[in-house]
């Protein structure tokens, strides 16, 4: 492995022009000034270092590989997106498709506070997917949420969140409704014999974020449902470290760096890689056959990087969701397999039988489609 920050891109450039565009790249990302004031000293030390440059799988699309100082990072995530991906985000034709970090960078990150492991443990499942559903829709009375949590936990689910849209009146309004559906959750667990866990969004003002994370602690609540790229992905990573909470990132806020397939950042690296540095310990996104545009490889393309080799940080549950319904489950075992949480929202919400029925009927078969656990974590 590379000492070097390794950054992959792919460029949507003429053949004649690919290796100029590759340098620029390197220049602008690290020192942007014009070639005439690049010394050799500086050329030496700072600027990004273009390793290769080669066809990139379409008609004038060219992969280039550069490599960064580490140090330019600050061995912390702002500066690190910034060095890969500041200024040639602002142009066009730029995707960033993989990120080679060395060991001396992934050093400085804790990772998960649970992962894989931790977070079965935490729930005690550990021999099939997790069964995950939201509160919604918006605007439900709170009698509602906690008839929903209730029946939900009872049925045996295993993972409880907010729907990204709720929205309570203000701080209070919003420790009150906590600790309402997490007192639902205790009695749903203490009735099924289970250990679900509910996670509360957390999505407001920064000034508020430690009073709403007090809240979700002092209603016993295990977990919350943190949008990076709403709060900021460095602060979900300091949340985490801080805080020994489940951290379950939502895409919200995602889709621009994905919508053209020549400019942004793929999936993987955003809803796998990066999230999962930054503390996540389960990522949602959007499965194939929604609502939403993702493939099936790029699905499961953030599903090996949740799961790979990242230094010493622990593998994330992948948590694909969307349009999700009891028909497709099969089709969602042979992808993502049994280190996967699926989220089941308005598939399991209006099911043609009650809440509790519905999820209990979900988890039979789930689990019926992993008697063992010999298969694959991760297919290919």
């Amino acid at each position: 492995m590379s000492d070097k920050i390794v950054a992959t891109y792919v460029l949507a450039r003429p053949a004649a022009e690919a290796a100029r565009a590759a340098r620029q790249v390197a220049v602008e990302q690290t020192v942007e000034v014009p070639e005439s004031l690049i010394t050799p000293d500086i050329e030496r030390r700072v600027v990004g270092k273009v390793l290769e440059v080669v066809p990139g799988g379409g008609p004038e699309l060219f992969k280039a590989r550069i490599a960064y100082e580490p140090e330019l990072s600050g061995w912390e995530l702002p500066r690190l997106l910034n060095l890969v991906y500041g200024n040639v985000s602002l142009q066009q034709g730029i995707r960033l498709v993989d990120l080679e970090l060395p060991p001396a960078f992934l050093a400085r990150f804790k990772g998960p506070n649970y992962g894989l492991a931790g977070l079965r443990k935490l729930v005690d499942v550990h021999d099939r997917p997790l069964l995950a559903t939201a509160l919604k829709p918006s605007g439900a009375p709170i009698s509602e949420f906690e008839t929903l949590a209730y029946d939900f936990v009872r049925g045996g689910g295993d993972v409880l969140k907010d729907d990204q849209n709720l929205c309570d009146a203000d701080l209070k309004a919003f420790a009150e409704r906590v600790k309402r559906v997490q007192a639902a959750v205790d009695k749903g667990n203490a009735k099924a014999k289970t250990k679900a866990v509910y996670c509360p969004i957390l999505c407001g003002p920064a000034d508020e974020l430690e009073a709403r994370v007090d809240a979700v602690l002092k209603a016993g609540a295990k977990g919350v449902l943190a949008p990076p790229m709403l709060l900021g992905l460095d602060t979900v990573r300091s949340l985490a470290a801080k805080k020994k909470l489940v951290v379950l990132a939502h895409p919200s806020f995602t889709g621009t760096f994905f919508s053209d397939r020549s400019h942004g950042v793929t999936p993987a690296l955003l809803l796998g890689t990066l999230f999962r540095l930054a503390g996540c310990d389960a990522s949602i996104f959007p499965s194939p056959g929604g609502r939403f545009g993702f493939t099936k490889e790029e699905c499961r393309d953030v599903s090996r990087a949740l799961h790979g080799p990242l230094g010493r940080l622990a593998p994330a549950f992948p948590a694909p969701a969307g349009g999700m319904t009891y028909t497709s489950l099969p089709g969602l075992a042979a992808v993502y397999g049994v280190d996967s949480m699926f989220l089941v929202g308005g598939g399991l919400l209006s099911h043609d039988r009650s809440v509790y029925e519905a999820t209990k009927a979900f988890i039979e078969a789930i689990g019926g489609l992993f008697p063992s656990r010999s298969g694959r974590v991760c297919p290919p």
